[in-house]
């Protein structure tokens, strides 16, 4: 078995090309619910062969479940994926999200004058002054709380931590 990393860690046979990866990743694979139904239904599924994971044994789905030969470990969680299971696994993918456009890259320098980017307390460019960010106030909502026997320990304990040593 290789191990390989990329989007989670999975093992690919070098004989069958059959692949083993965890549930939570499999069932990223599929649509929605899709990997959850075959989990149940190995459940009360047929013993197959062992788990090149851990060495117990693999269960199918449940008969009338057409899933390509996929095989779980109900021990270590993890699923067998035959090399036959891509068009089984085409049908049955989850629709791919657009990739998000990538960010543009920060300016380490000041539009204005083109310091290096070093804003002051305001926010401001140290050497022509104009406002590279926006200064924004820090709000603190305290909620006074009515004091309990519990609260009036944990404040006098606080006071005593908080308290400056002489």
């Amino acid at each position: 078995m290789i191990r390989a990393a990329d989007h989670g860690v999975r093992y690919q046979c070098g004989h069958c090309g059959g692949r083993l990866l965890g549930l939570s990743p499999f069932e990223q694979l599929l649509e929605d619910g899709v990997g959850a139904r075959l989990w149940v239904a190995s459940n009360s599924g047929t013993e197959a062969g062992p788990c090149p994971f851990c060495d117990r044994a693999m269960h199918c789905a449940a008969s009338g479940a057409d899933v390509a030969g996929i095989l779980m470990c109900r021990t270590c969680q993890e699923v067998w994926i035959p090399a036959g299971a891509a068009s089984w696994l085409s049908t049955h993918s989850a629709p791919r999200a657009a990739q998000p456009a990538p960010a543009a890259p920060l300016s380490d320098r000041c539009g204005t004058c083109g310091a290096p980017l070093e804003p002051d307390e305001q926010g401001r460019c140290r050497f022509c002054h104009a406002q590279l960010t926006v200064a924004e106030p820090v709000v603190v909502n305290v909620q006074e709380t009515p004091a309990t026997t519990g609260s009036k320990l944990l404040n006098a304990v606080a006071g005593l931590l908080t308290r400056p040593i002489e």
